[in-house]
Protein backbone atom coordinates (compact mmCIF):
# COMPACT_ATOMS: atom_id res chain seq x y z
CA UNK A 1 0.00 0.00 0.00
CA UNK A 2 1.33 3.35 -1.52
CA UNK A 3 1.31 6.58 -0.35
CA UNK A 4 -0.15 8.47 -3.00
CA UNK A 5 -3.89 10.37 -2.21
CA UNK A 6 -6.70 8.13 -3.09
CA UNK A 7 -8.78 10.50 -6.35
CA UNK A 8 -11.12 7.65 -7.44
CA UNK A 9 -13.65 5.11 -5.62
CA UNK A 10 -14.47 2.20 -7.71
CA UNK A 11 -16.72 -0.23 -5.80
CA UNK A 12 -18.73 -3.46 -6.10
CA UNK A 13 -22.16 -3.08 -5.13
CA UNK A 14 -23.88 -6.15 -4.22
CA UNK A 15 -22.05 -8.03 -1.07
CA UNK A 16 -19.87 -4.95 -1.03
CA UNK A 17 -21.94 -1.10 -1.39
CA UNK A 18 -25.11 -3.15 -0.85
CA UNK A 19 -26.44 -4.29 2.41
CA UNK A 20 -28.03 -6.79 3.53
CA UNK A 21 -31.36 -5.80 2.32
CA UNK A 22 -30.02 -5.12 -0.93
CA UNK A 23 -30.14 -1.28 -0.61
CA UNK A 24 -26.83 1.23 -0.54
CA UNK A 25 -25.44 1.26 3.42
CA UNK A 26 -26.67 5.00 4.33
CA UNK A 27 -23.52 4.84 5.98
CA UNK A 28 -21.57 3.76 2.80
CA UNK A 29 -23.73 6.62 0.95
CA UNK A 30 -22.51 9.16 3.75
CA UNK A 31 -18.36 8.34 3.15
CA UNK A 32 -18.60 8.91 -0.22
CA UNK A 33 -20.48 12.08 -0.52
CA UNK A 34 -17.93 13.50 2.21
CA UNK A 35 -14.70 11.95 -0.12
CA UNK A 36 -16.15 14.07 -3.16
CA UNK A 37 -16.49 17.14 -0.95
CA UNK A 38 -14.14 17.08 0.96
CA UNK A 39 -10.94 15.00 -0.52
CA UNK A 40 -12.18 15.70 -4.23
CA UNK A 41 -12.28 12.00 -4.29
CA UNK A 42 -14.97 10.81 -7.31
CA UNK A 43 -16.66 7.70 -7.64
CA UNK A 44 -17.15 4.82 -9.88
CA UNK A 45 -19.73 1.40 -8.83
CA UNK A 46 -18.24 -1.15 -11.09
CA UNK A 47 -21.14 -4.07 -10.61
CA UNK A 48 -22.45 -7.50 -12.18
CA UNK A 49 -25.68 -6.09 -12.49
CA UNK A 50 -27.06 -4.30 -15.90
CA UNK A 51 -27.51 -0.95 -15.86
CA UNK A 52 -31.43 -1.07 -15.08
CA UNK A 53 -30.45 -2.77 -12.06
CA UNK A 54 -28.05 -1.10 -10.69
CA UNK A 55 -29.36 2.67 -11.33
CA UNK A 56 -32.07 2.82 -9.31
CA UNK A 57 -30.41 1.54 -5.89
CA UNK A 58 -27.87 4.40 -6.74
CA UNK A 59 -30.55 6.69 -7.46
CA UNK A 60 -32.02 6.01 -4.32
CA UNK A 61 -29.06 6.56 -2.30
CA UNK A 62 -28.61 10.05 -3.80
CA UNK A 63 -25.11 8.45 -5.76
CA UNK A 64 -25.09 9.84 -8.84
CA UNK A 65 -21.71 8.65 -10.97
CA UNK A 66 -20.64 6.71 -14.27
CA UNK A 67 -21.39 2.54 -14.24
CA UNK A 68 -18.54 -0.27 -15.33
CA UNK A 69 -21.87 -2.56 -15.83
CA UNK A 70 -22.67 -6.39 -16.30
CA UNK A 71 -18.95 -7.28 -15.05
CA UNK A 72 -17.46 -4.99 -17.47
CA UNK A 73 -19.33 -5.36 -20.96
CA UNK A 74 -20.42 -2.01 -20.72
CA UNK A 75 -19.24 2.26 -19.18
CA UNK A 76 -22.43 4.28 -18.60
CA UNK A 77 -22.16 7.75 -18.34
CA UNK A 78 -24.35 9.05 -14.99
CA UNK A 79 -27.43 9.80 -17.47
CA UNK A 80 -27.06 6.15 -18.25
CA UNK A 81 -25.56 6.65 -21.86
CA UNK A 82 -23.16 3.77 -23.62
CA UNK A 83 -19.63 4.83 -23.98
CA UNK A 84 -18.96 1.91 -24.99
CA UNK A 85 -19.87 -1.82 -24.87
CA UNK A 86 -17.77 -5.42 -25.26
CA UNK A 87 -20.56 -7.63 -25.78
CA UNK A 88 -21.37 -11.51 -27.20
CA UNK A 89 -22.20 -11.60 -30.85
CA UNK A 90 -25.47 -13.35 -31.75
CA UNK A 91 -24.42 -16.92 -32.95
CA UNK A 92 -21.87 -17.36 -29.28
CA UNK A 93 -24.45 -15.97 -26.87
CA UNK A 94 -27.29 -18.39 -28.72
CA UNK A 95 -24.72 -21.05 -28.54
CA UNK A 96 -23.96 -20.89 -24.89
CA UNK A 97 -27.30 -20.65 -23.97
CA UNK A 98 -28.17 -24.01 -25.91
CA UNK A 99 -24.89 -25.73 -24.25
CA UNK A 100 -26.46 -24.63 -20.93
CA UNK A 101 -30.40 -25.63 -21.63
CA UNK A 102 -28.56 -29.23 -23.02
CA UNK A 103 -26.42 -29.75 -19.59
CA UNK A 104 -29.89 -28.97 -17.63
CA UNK A 105 -28.82 -25.80 -15.97
CA UNK A 106 -30.77 -22.46 -16.17
CA UNK A 107 -29.35 -19.72 -18.02
CA UNK A 108 -29.91 -16.12 -18.79
CA UNK A 109 -28.82 -13.75 -20.95
CA UNK A 110 -28.06 -9.73 -20.32
CA UNK A 111 -29.73 -7.92 -23.25
CA UNK A 112 -31.08 -4.76 -24.36
CA UNK A 113 -34.55 -5.29 -23.51
CA UNK A 114 -33.98 -7.02 -20.44
CA UNK A 115 -33.09 -10.62 -19.24
CA UNK A 116 -34.22 -13.27 -21.88
CA UNK A 117 -33.86 -17.24 -21.47
CA UNK A 118 -34.26 -20.63 -22.62
CA UNK A 119 -35.11 -22.78 -19.56
CA UNK A 120 -37.96 -24.70 -19.24
CA UNK A 121 -40.14 -23.63 -16.93
CA UNK A 122 -39.35 -25.69 -14.22
CA UNK A 123 -35.55 -24.93 -14.23
CA UNK A 124 -36.57 -21.34 -14.18
CA UNK A 125 -38.33 -21.94 -10.91
CA UNK A 126 -35.54 -24.18 -9.46
CA UNK A 127 -32.93 -21.35 -10.13
CA UNK A 128 -35.26 -18.57 -8.56
CA UNK A 129 -35.77 -21.19 -5.44
CA UNK A 130 -31.87 -21.59 -4.74
CA UNK A 131 -31.59 -17.82 -5.33
CA UNK A 132 -33.78 -17.09 -3.12
CA UNK A 133 -33.00 -19.92 -0.05
CA UNK A 134 -28.92 -18.23 -0.90
CA UNK A 135 -30.44 -14.08 -0.45
CA UNK A 136 -33.03 -14.70 2.39
CA UNK A 137 -31.74 -17.85 4.19
CA UNK A 138 -34.26 -17.23 6.81
CA UNK A 139 -37.18 -18.03 4.97
CA UNK A 140 -39.24 -21.77 5.42
CA UNK A 141 -39.02 -24.13 2.52
CA UNK A 142 -42.49 -23.46 2.22
CA UNK A 143 -42.26 -19.90 1.47
CA UNK A 144 -39.51 -20.50 -0.73
CA UNK A 145 -41.96 -22.33 -2.75
CA UNK A 146 -44.40 -19.65 -2.52
CA UNK A 147 -42.89 -17.33 -3.31
CA UNK A 148 -40.81 -18.60 -6.10
CA UNK A 149 -43.34 -18.24 -9.41
CA UNK A 150 -44.33 -14.91 -8.07
CA UNK A 151 -40.76 -13.25 -7.55
CA UNK A 152 -39.36 -10.34 -9.69
CA UNK A 153 -36.64 -12.66 -10.46
CA UNK A 154 -39.11 -14.96 -12.00
CA UNK A 155 -41.78 -12.14 -13.85
CA UNK A 156 -38.60 -10.22 -15.11
CA UNK A 157 -38.01 -12.77 -17.50
CA UNK A 158 -37.94 -12.76 -21.51
CA UNK A 159 -39.06 -16.33 -22.43
CA UNK A 160 -37.22 -17.74 -25.86
CA UNK A 161 -38.89 -20.35 -27.73
CA UNK A 162 -34.86 -20.81 -28.69
CA UNK A 163 -31.51 -19.66 -28.09
CA UNK A 164 -31.46 -18.36 -31.81
CA UNK A 165 -34.11 -16.10 -30.77
CA UNK A 166 -31.88 -13.91 -28.97
CA UNK A 167 -30.84 -12.01 -32.20
CA UNK A 168 -33.91 -10.18 -31.69
CA UNK A 169 -32.31 -8.60 -28.26
CA UNK A 170 -28.73 -7.34 -29.32
CA UNK A 171 -26.31 -6.36 -27.22
CA UNK A 172 -25.92 -9.13 -25.42
CA UNK A 173 -24.13 -8.73 -22.65
CA UNK A 174 -23.26 -11.16 -19.92
CA UNK A 175 -24.92 -14.96 -19.62
CA UNK A 176 -25.72 -15.97 -15.90
CA UNK A 177 -26.37 -19.26 -14.78
CA UNK A 178 -28.33 -20.11 -11.46
CA UNK A 179 -28.62 -23.97 -9.66
CA UNK A 180 -28.40 -25.33 -6.19
CA UNK A 181 -25.53 -27.81 -7.60
CA UNK A 182 -22.36 -25.36 -7.15
CA UNK A 183 -20.17 -28.36 -7.41
CA UNK A 184 -22.28 -28.69 -10.88
CA UNK A 185 -21.26 -25.27 -11.93
CA UNK A 186 -17.73 -25.37 -11.36
CA UNK A 187 -17.30 -27.95 -13.40
CA UNK A 188 -19.55 -26.66 -16.38
CA UNK A 189 -17.85 -22.90 -15.98
CA UNK A 190 -14.45 -24.21 -17.17
CA UNK A 191 -15.96 -27.19 -20.13
CA UNK A 192 -18.10 -23.73 -21.42
CA UNK A 193 -14.41 -21.88 -21.49
CA UNK A 194 -12.80 -24.39 -23.56
CA UNK A 195 -15.61 -24.54 -26.24
CA UNK A 196 -16.64 -20.69 -26.33
CA UNK A 197 -14.67 -17.49 -26.40
CA UNK A 198 -15.81 -16.28 -23.12
CA UNK A 199 -14.79 -16.13 -19.35
CA UNK A 200 -16.71 -17.65 -16.60
CA UNK A 201 -16.29 -16.53 -12.88
CA UNK A 202 -18.32 -16.99 -9.96
CA UNK A 203 -19.82 -13.84 -7.86
CA UNK A 204 -21.68 -16.21 -4.98
CA UNK A 205 -21.50 -20.20 -5.04
CA UNK A 206 -24.91 -20.51 -7.19
CA UNK A 207 -24.02 -18.98 -9.47
CA UNK A 208 -21.82 -18.52 -12.65
CA UNK A 209 -21.54 -15.27 -14.77
CA UNK A 210 -20.00 -15.01 -18.47
CA UNK A 211 -18.45 -12.36 -20.03
CA UNK A 212 -16.63 -12.21 -23.83
CA UNK A 213 -13.02 -12.90 -23.36
CA UNK A 214 -10.85 -10.13 -22.21
CA UNK A 215 -13.60 -9.26 -20.46
CA UNK A 216 -13.53 -8.17 -16.96
CA UNK A 217 -14.11 -5.78 -14.06
CA UNK A 218 -10.39 -4.97 -13.97
CA UNK A 219 -10.13 -4.32 -17.66
CA UNK A 220 -13.05 -2.30 -17.54
CA UNK A 221 -11.75 -0.29 -15.14
CA UNK A 222 -8.63 -0.18 -16.68
CA UNK A 223 -9.72 1.23 -19.54
CA UNK A 224 -12.28 4.07 -18.06
CA UNK A 225 -8.79 5.40 -16.35
CA UNK A 226 -6.75 5.43 -19.06
CA UNK A 227 -9.26 7.16 -21.01
CA UNK A 228 -10.02 9.92 -17.99
CA UNK A 229 -6.20 10.25 -17.49
CA UNK A 230 -6.14 9.13 -13.40
CA UNK A 231 -3.45 8.07 -12.22
CA UNK A 232 -4.21 3.98 -11.48
CA UNK A 233 -2.01 4.51 -8.29
CA UNK A 234 -4.76 6.82 -7.02
CA UNK A 235 -7.27 4.71 -7.19
CA UNK A 236 -9.48 2.15 -4.35
CA UNK A 237 -10.93 -0.82 -5.56
CA UNK A 238 -13.56 -2.33 -3.36
CA UNK A 239 -15.20 -6.02 -3.66
CA UNK A 240 -16.09 -9.47 -2.28
CA UNK A 241 -16.65 -11.78 -5.20
CA UNK A 242 -14.33 -13.79 -7.39
CA UNK A 243 -15.47 -11.30 -10.10
CA UNK A 244 -13.34 -8.49 -8.31
CA UNK A 245 -10.30 -10.23 -8.05
CA UNK A 246 -9.41 -8.59 -11.44
CA UNK A 247 -9.61 -5.14 -10.21
CA UNK A 248 -7.47 -6.07 -7.34
CA UNK A 249 -5.15 -7.93 -9.71
CA UNK A 250 -5.10 -4.72 -11.78
CA UNK A 251 -2.41 -2.83 -10.79
CA UNK A 252 -4.44 -0.15 -8.89
CA UNK A 253 -3.33 1.89 -5.85
CA UNK A 254 -5.19 0.00 -2.99
CA UNK A 255 -7.74 -3.12 -3.13
CA UNK A 256 -9.76 -3.95 0.18
CA UNK A 257 -11.97 -6.95 0.48
CA UNK A 258 -14.91 -6.79 2.63
CA UNK A 259 -15.19 -8.77 5.44
CA UNK A 260 -17.52 -11.02 4.45
CA UNK A 261 -15.53 -12.23 0.95
CA UNK A 262 -14.03 -15.50 0.84
CA UNK A 263 -10.52 -16.49 1.54
CA UNK A 264 -9.18 -16.56 -2.07
CA UNK A 265 -11.01 -12.73 -2.45
CA UNK A 266 -9.48 -11.42 0.71
CA UNK A 267 -5.57 -12.64 -0.25
CA UNK A 268 -6.14 -11.00 -3.73
CA UNK A 269 -6.27 -7.86 -1.99
CA UNK A 270 -4.09 -5.42 0.13
CA UNK A 271 -6.85 -4.76 3.10
CA UNK A 272 -9.48 -6.47 4.26
CA UNK A 273 -12.33 -3.95 5.96
CA UNK A 274 -15.89 -4.82 7.94
CA UNK A 275 -18.46 -7.11 6.09
CA UNK A 276 -21.15 -5.07 4.55
CA UNK A 277 -23.34 -5.69 6.83
CA UNK A 278 -20.99 -3.65 9.48
CA UNK A 279 -20.40 -0.45 6.80
CA UNK A 280 -17.00 -2.09 5.81
CA UNK A 281 -17.42 0.57 2.80
CA UNK A 282 -17.85 3.47 5.02
CA UNK A 283 -15.06 1.82 7.11
CA UNK A 284 -12.85 2.35 4.27
CA UNK A 285 -13.54 5.20 3.15
CA UNK A 286 -12.71 6.89 6.32
CA UNK A 287 -9.50 5.14 7.38
CA UNK A 288 -8.15 5.40 3.61
CA UNK A 289 -9.24 8.59 2.07
CA UNK A 290 -11.00 10.80 4.54
CA UNK A 291 -8.22 10.26 7.11
CA UNK A 292 -5.50 10.50 4.44
CA UNK A 293 -3.48 7.79 6.84
CA UNK A 294 -2.85 4.39 5.84
CA UNK A 295 -1.40 3.67 9.05
CA UNK A 296 -4.43 4.85 11.17
CA UNK A 297 -5.49 2.45 13.61
CA UNK A 298 -9.43 0.95 13.18
CA UNK A 299 -11.16 -2.33 12.14
CA UNK A 300 -8.94 -3.00 8.98
CA UNK A 301 -6.27 -5.52 8.79
CA UNK A 302 -3.66 -6.42 6.01
CA UNK A 303 -4.69 -9.28 3.95
CA UNK A 304 -2.34 -12.22 3.06
CA UNK A 305 0.25 -11.99 0.87
CA UNK A 306 -0.39 -14.50 -2.10
CA UNK A 307 2.40 -17.02 -2.84
CA UNK A 308 3.27 -18.31 -5.93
Amino acid sequence: MGGMPIRLIASDMDGTLLDRSMRVDADASKAIRAARLDAGCSFIAVTGRSFGEAAPLLADAGITCPMITMNGCELRDPDGEVLWGDYFDVETAAAVIRACCEAGVYAEAYTKSGVCTASTEGEILRAVMAKIRHFRPTYSEERVRRRAPVSPERSKLIRLGRPEDLGGFEPIGKIVLFWDEPDRLAELGPRLESRFPLRAETSFPINMEMVPAGVSKGTALSRYVRDEGIDPGSVMVLGDGMNDVPMFRGGFGLSVAMGNADIVVKGAADAVTDRNDRHGVARAVERFVLRGCMGASGPMRAAAPICG
